[in-house]
């Protein structure tokens, strides 16, 4: 819409005839407003005031400006979440390959957990060796501790990386060994014990954040 239709409309809104708005803006007869809202002639930059007073709307709004919201009446809404890469196929392979692996999907990760974003891992869990807790196929992101088994508690539920593979388990510290527990219906699933000075074993960091299959609600 141009200018003389927003004036013809608005004029026509407020319910003035072309003499009385004539009349509101200056003019001495209804033939130049008649000749403005067909294009036939421009408004004066020193009319624009008046035409807007006349039809109670702003100059900006008259001549189709965009009126921008000042920005402290603005309430900024902050994402409550960010995304964390991760591998959805990690398969065996010694402790380098399996962290290189090249990432092929996102998980997203709350706000609170952004400070510690470059210490985080996430991967995608199979199998059945801690379904008290997790669903299988959930996605599961750690935070790392490089490899300090010390500062975990007993129970606590780890991602480990043993015998070139990523497990999940709960860590036990048994001084110089680490016992590794399922926490499964499946009792096919035994105990893990390893030397803390095994180079075959590392504790990659404590799970802080599952993500549920698509599917949950199907599995209870």
């Amino acid at each position: 819409m141009n200018l003389y239709e927003r004036i013809k409309n608005l004029r026509i809104k407020k319910g003035l005839s072309q003499e009385e708005l004539a009349e509101l803006v200056g003019y001495t007869n209804r033939s130049t407003i008649a000749r403005i809202e067909n294009g036939g002639i421009d408004i004066p930059q020193s009319k624009i005031k008046a035409f807007a007073d006349a039809l109670n709307t702003t100059p900006q709004e008259l001549m189709g400006y965009v009126t921008l919201t000042p920005l402290d009446n603005i309430k900024l809404i902050f994402a409550d979440f960010f995304f964390l890469k991760y591998n959805t196929n990690l398969s065996c392979g010694t402790f380098d390959e399996i962290m290189d692996t090249e990432p092929d999907a996102e998980v997203a990760v709350p706000i609170k957990w952004q400070w510690s974003k470059k210490r985080l891992k996430a991967f995608k869990l199979n199998g059945t060796s801690m379904n008290k807790v997790f669903y299988d196929n959930s996605i599961i992101v750690c935070l790392d501790n490089n490899n300090n088994a010390d500062v975990y508690k007993d129970g606590t539920p780890v991602v480990v990386w043993v015998d070139g593979l990523v497990t999940f388990k709960r860590f036990y510290d048994q001084g110089d060994n680490i016992l590794l527990m399922s926490d499964s219906t499946d009792v096919s699933h035994k105990p893990i014990i390893v030397s803390k000075s095994d180079t075959q074993i590392k504790v990659i960091g404590r799970i802080i954040y599952h993500v549920p299959p698509d599917d949950v609600e199907d599995r209870y």
